[in-house]
């Protein structure tokens, strides 16, 4: 009876991982790995300054991908990637901006839908951590320019959101366009005599352009 029931079981996983066995010896591999980077365009979403311009910045990291059926997989991504924003102001005395730079570690995990075979969609959760950051002014009077590290302890130490975009692949070259945003403030609250508050209701969002290679 155990003897039945054991080939059973492997029967049963032997049919269940047919199909993708078989896929991975047609045409693609079962799992594909590769490099990625590109460039991208920050901004905070900020309500109370002037002119937000947004920041250029980029990204870069690795990737693997699990393709479960001819039109399904799934992508997992580690990057390391800049994002932040970029703010003009005026004032009775002089003009400026400050470029806030806030550099982070991000893990986005991605549906992937094949729309043939080269072009595909994709949309899912991500979540990131922050390394450091810093602010640099540029003002129309030197005296107060500067650049320097900005504690990153006044800002929450992982963010998460959401990330979809459009995809294209040619043999072992793939690049496309991606939009992520932030659901979580990203500064962190402050305590005054027991109440809670921010300054700011900063959440980042995000466009990237990439190219990458396929194993």
């Amino acid at each position: 009876m155990k003897r039945i029931l054991n080939l059973t079981i492997a029967a049963s996983f032997m049919l269940l991982f047919h199909p993708l066995t078989t896929k991975a010896q047609e045409n693609d591999q079962l799992i594909n790995f590769g490099l990625k980077g590109g460039l991208n365009y920050s901004w905070l979403n900020l309500d109370d300054v002037e002119d937000e311009t947004g920041r250029i910045g980029y990204h870069a990291g690795i990737m693997t991908r699990i393709n479960f059926a001819k039109h399904l997989a799934l992508q997992g991504e580690l990057l390391y990637s800049t994002k932040g924003s970029k703010v003009e102001y005026q004032n009775a005395f002089f003009n400026g901006d400050v470029t806030l730079r806030l550099n982070y570690v991000e893990i986005p995990v991605l549906l992937v839908l094949k729309l043939n075979k080269n072009f595909s969609i994709h949309a899912g959760p991500y979540v990131s951590f922050i390394i450091d950051a810093d602010a640099k002014n540029n003002s129309s009077v030197d005296l107060f320019d500067f650049e320097e590290e900005v504690d990153k302890d006044n800002f929450k130490g992982t963010d998460y959101g959401f990330a979809a975009g459009i995809g294209a692949e040619v043999q072992h070259l793939f690049g496309g366009i991606r939009y992520t945003q932030g659901f979580d403030k990203i500064e962190k609250e402050k305590d005054y005599n027991g109440t809670n508050y921010t300054f700011s209701s900063a959440k980042n969002s995000m466009v990237q352009l990439y190219l990458g290679f396929v194993f």
